[in-house]
Parts: structure tokens; C-alpha cells; sequence
């Protein structure tokens, strides 16, 4: 019973507080093979960027679309954002969101890492 009730506190300090623990796997978040992941990629990005402590993004291997992805900052943490997959450009940059001029932009960001052996298939 003790361990069940540090369990929940903990965790509920964690939540609080902001801190996320581990890698946050896009697959997690809605993001599949062979789909297009900006909405995840949103998700997931929200989610690091709040975190008091430095998160990993992990993108796995496999084949992801893109249509647009604005990761904005100014974050609470670092961020490392893994990319082990193949991030494909839209085919149709006049499919992009209005108001999106670019394919995936990373701003207003102090310790922003990218790593990985991905490619970027603009």
C-alpha cells in the first residue's frame, strides 16, 4: 500500500511540476508509418516544450509525412529531437496550411538538439 501511495504522489509532482521522464515516442501521440504526423508532432512538441527538465523527441524508423510543422519556443528545458526516420516533405507545397511558408521550422529556441542517422527528403 506504502508504494502505491509514493507511486501517485510522485507522479502527481511530475505532473505538476511540468517534468517529463524518458524519450516521448511520436508513435505515442497518433503519429504512424507511412502517415502524415504533423498533428502528433504538435502533440508531442507541446509536451516537451512545457517540461521543466530536457526531453528527448524520438521519431523511429519508417516513412513520415509532414504538412507544415512550426515548433515554437521559448521552452522551459532542453530539447533533443531524434529523428531515426525519413521525414518526406509535402508534394504540393500550395497543399501547406495557410499562413505555413515553410516545410518543418524550429523557432524562438535556446538548446535545441537534432540528432539521428534520419533524413530530411525535401
Amino acid at each position: 500500500m506504502k508504494k502505491f501511495s509514493i507511486d501517485i504522489i510522485v507522479s502527481f509532482i511530475f505532473a505538476y511540476f511540468g517534468v517529463v521522464q524518458g524519450d516521448l515516442n511520436i508513435n505515442d501521440y497518433g503519429g504512424k508509418p507511412n502517415s502524415d504526423i504533423t498533428e502528433a508532432f504538435k502533440k508531442v512538441w507541446t509536451e516537451a516544450c512545457a517540461s521543466t527538465s530536457a526531453v528527448k523527441i524520438v521519431i523511429p524508423p519508417g516513412n513520415y509525412r509532414t504538412n507544415g510543422i512550426v515548433a515554437e519556443g521559448p521552452c522551459k528545458a532542453p530539447i533533443e529531437v531524434q529523428v531515426d526516420c525519413i521525414f518526406q516533405a509535402p508534394s504540393d507545397i500550395n497543399s501547406m496550411p495557410k499562413g505555413i511558408d515553410q516545410w518543418i521550422r524550429f523557432g524562438t529556441m535556446d538548446h535545441l538538439t537534432i540528432s539521428g542517422n534520419g533524413v530530411f527528403d525535401g
